[in-house]
């Protein structure tokens, strides 16, 4: 297990934890914005939501997923949750299976739709990536489960680490961003986001958010994790050893965008990132499970295709999946 470490001239650490460097002090979201958001969504003009939804699922019984693949396979689970299978490692970005995220698991959103895999379906899990410390990217049971069931390493961003100490959580590695480590060939380096962090009320900041470049030995893959639109994505892409092959980028949870503009891409910003990445694949995520912002849960996915169709990018470059689906990066 080796780290490398990459020079960093982002100024993104604080006395009190951390900060987006790209952003001035009145970009960043206070308490009273999010007051203001709820209470004209649900007071002052509340739109009712829809009950019935389009997301696309494979049937269960039609979900066979191999221990390991030859070539790199990206299955979706939902929301942020993907299954990476590369260079013989099975590799889970933030893991979430509960019914309901949210301190205790008791309050919070509801899951609108049954994760893609079964979780007896699951390869073997050798490495846990996690971006950041919000409960619909870090879940206590589906975590303890995976220490439980396949007992993987877990690579967080900074003070995430005491995080999953409080839930005996011992297996960690722990990076800042460009910081990188090596196992059995394949690279994971810790890659700057824009976003935020928090569980409670007094944490606000105290760990970092992060994406995470995974450099294998034939492939690489991006998975941002949460992030807004920001300067970075040309210099993550020139991190790697070689092109990004699929950029996992959010699509969902970006209305209003007042609000959300800062810590969370709409589809638009999203393709925008996929270039600057000069990624040849793109495949979307943060949609179809919590119902968390003010567009329709199924909408994401179809204004993609209209911006991608605006900006003629070619449709075999988009990857849409339906929640089980896997795909292998072709040659």
């Amino acid at each position: 297990m080796k780290e490398k470490i990459i020079t960093n001239n982002l100024q993104h650490h604080t006395k009190y934890g951390f900060k987006n460097p790209w952003m001035n002090d009145e970009d960043h979201l206070k308490i009273k914005d999010r007051i203001r958001w709820r209470w004209q969504n649900y007071i002052v003009d509340p739109q009712p939501r829809p009950r019935i939804y389009s997301i696309p699922k494979v049937d269960d019984s039609d979900i066979i997923i191999p221990e390991r693949f030859n070539s790199t396979a990206l299955t979706w689970i939902g929301h942020s949750t993907y299954l990476i299978q590369m260079d013989n490692a099975n590799i889970l970005t933030d893991p979430v299976w509960s019914s309901l995220v949210g301190p205790g698991n008791k309050i919070g959103p509801r899951r609108k739709s049954r994760p893609g895999v079964p979780w007896q379906k699951l390869p073997g899990i050798d490495v846990v990536l996690i971006s950041h410390s919000h409960y619909d990217h870090l879940d206590e049971p589906t975590v303890r489960k995976l220490q439980q069931d396949f007992d993987p390493l877990f690579i967080v961003p900074l003070g995430v680490k005491s995080i999953l100490a409080e839930w005996d959580i011992t297996k960690v590695e722990e990076r800042d961003w460009w910081h990188s480590i090596d196992l059995a060939g394949v690279r994971f380096i810790c890659t700057p986001a824009q976003h935020t962090s928090r569980r409670g009320i007094l944490d606000v900041d105290e760990s970092l958010w992060s994406g995470w470049l995974i450099d294998g030995q034939d492939e690489t893959v991006y998975f941002s994790g949460d992030t807004g639109y920001f300067p970075e994505f040309q210099n993550i892409a020139r991190r790697g050893s070689k092109q990004i092959d699929v950029a996992i980028l959010p699509i969902g949870a970006y209305k209003p965008r007042w609000y959300m503009r800062y810590m969370h891409m709409d589809p638009h910003d999203a393709l925008a990132a996929y270039r600057d990445l000069n990624a040849r694949f793109f495949a979307g995520m943060h949609w179809g499970t919590f119902d968390v912002a003010d567009e329709y849960i199924d909408e994401p996915p179809k204004e993609l295709n209209r911006a991608a169709k605006r900006l003629d990018i070619q449709n075999d470059a988009i990857w849409s999946f339906a929640l089980g689906e896997t795909k292998i990066i072709p040659e």
